[in-house]
């Protein structure tokens, strides 16, 4: 690695395993700042984009980089292929952003757009695209090997695959379930579309089990603009497996609409919603919820976790 005028060069190095990619081999341009590395411009196809084990601590021109969350810039596009398990892949990273970026497959995929595990915390995935990524658009936790979590696991319990996640202003397009809380411990999913989910649009999941884990919990859901079909509904559009606790969440101010049957479009939630909207249009809550009413400011909503201290990493 070499640094240039501010920003950092990595070589990056592809199996050509797959159906299609580009730019395997090659010099990929990152930027080195305080919140993480940041990849921009650049088109993946066929490969798993950002497949990201974190990287810890490092020091560029004296400067803390914590997380190497790429697919991170305006302009990223990702394409998921056959044998894709994601987009980008975060194990053990910490206060990185997904920004501006898209992640497209195609229907039938049973891949992830992006997923942070693994002890993953502070991580926003914000403005991106996701179109047809497969079995989940963001995975936020999922289900990761002892050895890897960074930090590793607490002897004494209490380990999360992530904390403190947030998803913001996104457009999700089809997708087996574009939000999956799996064995998080506070996640912020707000002002987000989601078009046309294939079966849910919220699955809550444990997929790592002990117990060393908390239950899958204190996960936001506010603010987000759903149309989906009714006929394509499961389960009242939110998936809920066992060991999880799902009492501890929150859906406030959501614009729920089945574009096929707007009687059908309250959802079965696990708690009572505050504030919904059900089945008032596909364009009524466009000014008020949804990525197209996202502003990317530093307040946090009062329903949203508290903010984690760096000793707690």
């Amino acid at each position: 690695m070499m640094s240039r005028t501010g920003q950092l060069w990595a070589r990056v190095k592809m199996k050509k395993s797959f159906s299609s990619w580009r730019a395997a081999g090659g010099f990929v341009l990152f930027s080195a700042t305080k919140r993480g590395l940041i990849l921009s411009g650049w088109w993946w196809c066929g490969v798993t984009g950002a497949a990201v084990i974190g990287l810890g601590a490092a020091s560029v021109r004296g400067e803390e980089v914590r997380a190497a969350v790429a697919s991170a810039g305006p302009g990223t596009t990702i394409r998921l292929a056959g044998g894709v398990y994601a987009g980008t892949d975060m194990v053990g990273c910490h206060r990185g952003v997904i920004e501006g970026s898209t992640f497209r497959g195609t229907a039938g995929l049973q891949s992830n757009g992006v997923q942070a595990k693994g002890g993953s915390s502070g991580v926003a995935i914000r403005r991106n695209r996701f179109d047809q990524t497969g079995g989940r658009g963001v995975n936020l936790g999922g289900s990761t090997g002892r050895p890897y979590f960074r930090p590793p696991l607490a002897l004494g319990g209490g380990n999360a695959e992530a904390r403190d996640l947030r998803v913001e202003g996104n457009t999700f397009v089809g997708t087996m379930a574009p939000v999956v809380f799996a064995g998080v411990d506070g996640a912020v999913v707000r002002f987000n579309t989601i078009d046309n989910p294939n079966r849910w649009a919220v699955r809550i999941l444990q997929e790592s089990g002990g117990p060393e884990f908390v239950p899958c919990r204190q996960g936001v859901f506010t603010d987000n603009v759903i149309l989906f079909r009714s006929d394509r509904w499961s389960g009242g559009g939110v998936n809920i497996g066992g060991s999880t606790a799902p009492g501890t969440f929150t859906f406030s101010r959501n614009w729920w609409h089945g574009t096929d049957r707007p009687d059908r479009s309250r959802p079965r939630l696990p708690v009572e919603e505050s504030d919904g909207r059900y089945g008032q249009g596909p364009d009524a809550g466009k000014d008020a919820a949804g990525a197209g009413a996202w502003k990317d400011d530093t307040s946090r909503p009062s329903d949203s976790p508290p903010e984690r201290r760096d000793d707690q990493d």
